[in-house]
């Protein structure tokens, strides 16, 4: 019999089993499918999720890290404002999400549910389990009209008291003005501020003689470099995001000599230069608060105009090795692309007319250069040199 599931709807769906065009099964819950045949059990180490909208899919069955008493503690402070039924908290793997129906359903800019049928809803507030041994919170808002943008509100802590500070807000814009639950703005806490308070330690320079707590090996990828441009790297977990900057600067290669920003889980993080209502400032963010675990992906952008974006993927977090002084560079390959050379695919294009000895942009581009230029160096020990100079 094949498996069902019916979500808060009252949609019922079957589970499917598609073959790729690669020969291998993936699975899909729809009501219906005219490409897999129906299957009678979830694929084991799967389960089924749905959100508060009602929309299911496969996800991997991971443990959950958060534990009902911080569900019910975000369900006690909903509970306290004037019309709690507007609200609802679901808990993600390592989160808790908390919506309210959309602007457009309330303001009848589309037609509202049908009667029985439930009200639409879009995130207003979460709250991300960013240190799982402490049990600490942080405190995001749903950036307005985007649902995938992420703005941290400076709340740092427990449960209790993140949602607490927050959560009331909600009801105390919309009494203010009608359109808050999707564009209601913070005064925003003084960043060191929150995190002294609840870390209990000032930042950490990168000069520090102590050795850290945990090294996060990163691997950092050019996208769309091919063969690929990359660097694996072992830095300090509480290393803050600008000096991670520098240190990707120096491994890759890169001058410092444009703007840049990182983008991770949804939310965006730069300089003082970058400071804006939905960008936070990276010197008060450590990468062990921004990415705590291996197998992360994030997104660091180089030069608006080339737009150099590299992968960086978090492969392990681990102990530091005794007498190892970090940042270090572990391996890589190849050369970075020259500076202003036009973004990676003018890149490709520029290496194919230094190849060719009768291409007439050859001598143009030599001269622009400054001579002949190897894409395929790397120097191990000069990155490290340059690594050195930044403990």
């Amino acid at each position: 019999m094949p498996f069902t599931y019916t979500n808060r709807k009252g949609d019922a769906y079957t589970l499917y089993r598609i073959k790729t065009a690669g020969g291998k099964h993936r699975y899909i819950l729809a009501q219906q499918s005219k490409k897999g045949d129906p299957a009678d059990e979830l694929p084991p180490g799967y389960r089924v999720k749905e959100t508060a909208t009602g929309a299911v899919s496969i996800v991997p069955d991971e443990p959950p890290l958060i534990q009902p008493a911080e569900l019910a503690a975000v369900e006690r402070a909903l509970r306290q404002l004037p019309t709690p039924d507007d609200y609802l908290a679901v808990a993600q793997h390592d989160r808790i999400e908390v919506y309210a129906p959309v602007a457009a359903a309330r303001y009848g800019w589309y037609p509202a549910p049908r009667q029985g049928e439930p009200p639409r809803y879009d995130p207003v507030l979460r709250f991300v389990l960013i240190d799982p041994a402490r049990r600490v919170f942080r405190g995001d808002r749903a950036y307005p009209w985007r649902r995938e943008r992420w703005v941290w509100l400076g709340q740092i802590g427990s449960i209790s008291d993140v949602a607490g500070t927050l959560i009331p807000d909600l009801a105390d814009r919309a009494r203010r003005d009608p359109f808050a639950l999707d564009s209601f703005d913070f005064d925003l806490p003084t960043w060191d501020r929150a995190v002294d308070e609840w870390f209990s330690r000032p930042r950490r320079a990168l000069r520090s003689a102590s050795p850290p707590a945990s090294v996060h090996r990163l691997k950092v990828t050019l996208k769309h470099s091919r063969p690929p441009i990359w660097r694996r790297l072992l830095v300090p977990s509480d290393i803050t995001l600008d000096l991670l900057h520098d240190v990707v600067q120096t491994a890759m290669g890169w001058d410092d000599e444009h703007l840049h920003l990182f983008e991770i889980e949804g939310m965006t993080f730069s300089d003082p230069r970058h400071r804006d209502s939905d960008i936070a400032e990276e010197a008060d963010v450590r990468l062990d608060q921004a990415a705590p675990y291996a197998r992360p992906r994030f997104r660091y952008q180089y030069d608006f105009g080339d737009s150099w974006e590299h992968e960086i993927v978090v492969e392990a977090v681990q102990p530091p090795e005794p007498g190892q002084p970090y940042p270090v560079c572990l391996a890589g390959e190849r050369a970075a692309p020259p500076e202003d050379c036009g973004g990676i695919w003018r890149y490709g294009w520029m290496l194919e007319s230094l190849a060719d000895p009768n291409d007439p942009d050859r001598d143009e581009l030599l001269d622009w250069l400054g001579g002949p230029i190897d894409p395929e160096a790397f120097d191990l020990d000069a990155v490290n040199r340059g690594l050195a100079g930044m403990r």
